[in-house]
């Protein structure tokens, strides 16, 4: 590496740790322990002036998380059920059709909101999948929520299309912010149980002016529909 700027050498040496019996790279030739030597991490005497983004590169998720997720393995082109995966600006959905007896729809909470890397699994996905159910995951990212414009638009359509009444049970679930939106979204499938745990049925400041502990879900737009869940149960 003769004559290499040594600042684009900086790689954090967890790195090492962590990728150092990884199989090839994907999109290159090379076994990640041949590239051992980069990991050899010399200290440069500017070396905390030098900027580092909090944001991972690909190269960085692939080698901190390198398989896919149970819920796609189950739904790309070979996998065994039928499915879908969306992403919409902050959010995404996926569905894995198990069966038609039972559909649970889990949100995700603070907890588990914005997990950058891609082998994301919907909130429950264990227990869900354990149990051979259908499974609606919808992600977040971050505490955003769920106030967004195109999220509801989505939710309502597939209510409009016929998607939950196709099952015998529908499940909504989530844990504090999550279990916000499983509430907010209950009259989707009419006769649905809700497991809320933790929940909040607004922060819409308007309502409870008394509610300090979520500023940045406050700061969202809680003049969107659904905006107090306790209306939604009917």
């Amino acid at each position: 590496m003769a004559g290499q700027d040594p600042h684009r050498r900086r790689v954090d040496a967890s790195l090492h740790h962590r990728t150092a019996n990884l199989p090839a790279s994907p999109g290159t030739g090379f076994q990640t322990h041949g590239l051992c030597g980069l990991f050899a991490r010399k200290a440069h005497p500017f070396e905390e002036a030098i900027p580092v983004s909090d944001t991972p590169t690909p190269e960085e998720l692939w080698a901190e998380h390198d398989r896919v997720p149970n819920w796609y393995a189950e739904i790309f082109p070979a996998g065994k059920h039928d499915g879908f995966y969306e992403r919409l600006g902050e959010h995404a959905l996926s569905f894995v059709e198990r069966n038609t007896g039972q559909l649970v729809v889990s949100f995700d909470n603070l907890s588990d909101a914005g997990y950058p890397y891609h082998d994301v699994t919907p909130w429950g996905e264990k227990m869900i999948r354990e149990n051979e159910w259908s499974h609606l995951g919808v992600y977040a990212r971050g505490p955003t929520w769920y106030r967004d414009a195109r999220l509801i638009a989505r939710l309502e359509k597939l209510a409009a299309e016929g998607f939950f009444a196709r099952f015998d049970r529908v499940a909504l679930i989530g844990t504090s912010m999550g279990a916000y939106a499983a509430l907010a979204f209950a009259d989707l499938a009419p006769g649905a149980t809700v497991v809320a745990l933790s929940p909040q049925s607004t922060l819409d400041t308007g309502i409870v002016p008394w509610e300090t502990r979520f500023v940045k879900g406050q700061a969202r737009d809680w003049t969107l529909p659904r905006a107090d869940a306790a209306t939604t149960l009917g």
